[in-house]
């Protein structure tokens, strides 16, 4: 008997549940799935648990895979810092090749559309930033530098602010390509004797920097302990 075009079918990929349809699997003509749901292949499939079947891959990355199944493009990585989800661009592109699905001219990398709602995170990359300063000038360190790259990496030196900065390793490198000037100018007003700069690596366009520094009015300032750092993380004079 034929198989309905709209069946679920559930895809068990590494222990995460994806359920689609035949129509949508086909959607990619001559692909691993494609051919495998392809109704004259039927009898061939062997299914773990009902219409479930099981692959030993990714299931992180497949939901890129099956993004491209469904819409023909896949966003990467996902905006929703909140979630958390990383994959890297290794992992993303040895998926798409195990499952035999052309992906070259389908990713686009993700940015942040205001029109969508997405000023939110602006908003609250800029409280992690604010949180994240006063913590360095607290250890007194010498210069404050941390990295953003456009596969979803933060790294700085001391855990505090690379963990108040962390939600956002997926999208902090693009806001910081979109928005350098409006940042520069709102920390520098924010944080007056600070020098604020946003600077693309000189041999990698793929990451960006905040880098910090300390005037020297101002180091002068907190050596006569006529700055302090009140209980909201704002520089605050006596």
């Amino acid at each position: 008997m034929p198989k309905n075009s709209d069946e679920h079918i559930v895809l068990n990929v590494g222990g995460i549940k994806y359920t689609t349809t035949r129509s949508t699997l086909a959607s990619q003509p001559n692909t691993m799935l494609a051919n495998m749901f392809n109704e004259r292949n039927q009898d061939m499939l062997k299914c773990t648990n009902q219409n479930e079947y099981f692959f030993d891959r990714n299931g992180r990355a497949f939901y890129y895979v099956l993004e491209l199944y469904r819409n023909n493009r896949v966003i990467w990585p996902r905006a929703d810092h909140k979630k958390n989800i990383h994959v890297s661009r290794q992992e993303l592109i040895a998926e798409f090749e195990y499952f035999g699905v052309p992906w070259q001219d389908h990713i686009q990398t993700c940015t942040v559309d205001l029109a969508s709602g997405e000023a939110n995170t602006l908003d609250d990359f800029i409280e992690a930033l604010e949180e994240a300063i006063p913590i360095w000038v607290s250890e007194a360190a010498l210069q404050f530098k941390i990295l953003f790259t456009e596969y979803g990496e933060v790294s700085h030196k001391l855990d505090r602010i690379k963990n108040v900065l962390l939600p956002f390793k997926n999208c902090g490198f693009h806001l910081l390509v979109k928005f350098k000037t409006d940042l520069i100018n709102y920390l520098n007003s924010k944080f007056p004797g600070l020098v604020f700069q946003i600077e693309k690596d000189s041999y990698h366009s793929d990451k960006y920097y905040i880098l910090v520094s300390e005037s020297q009015q101002f180091l002068e300032r907190i050596k006569s302990h006529s700055v302090h750092l009140n209980s909201k993380n704002l520089f605050i004079d006596e």
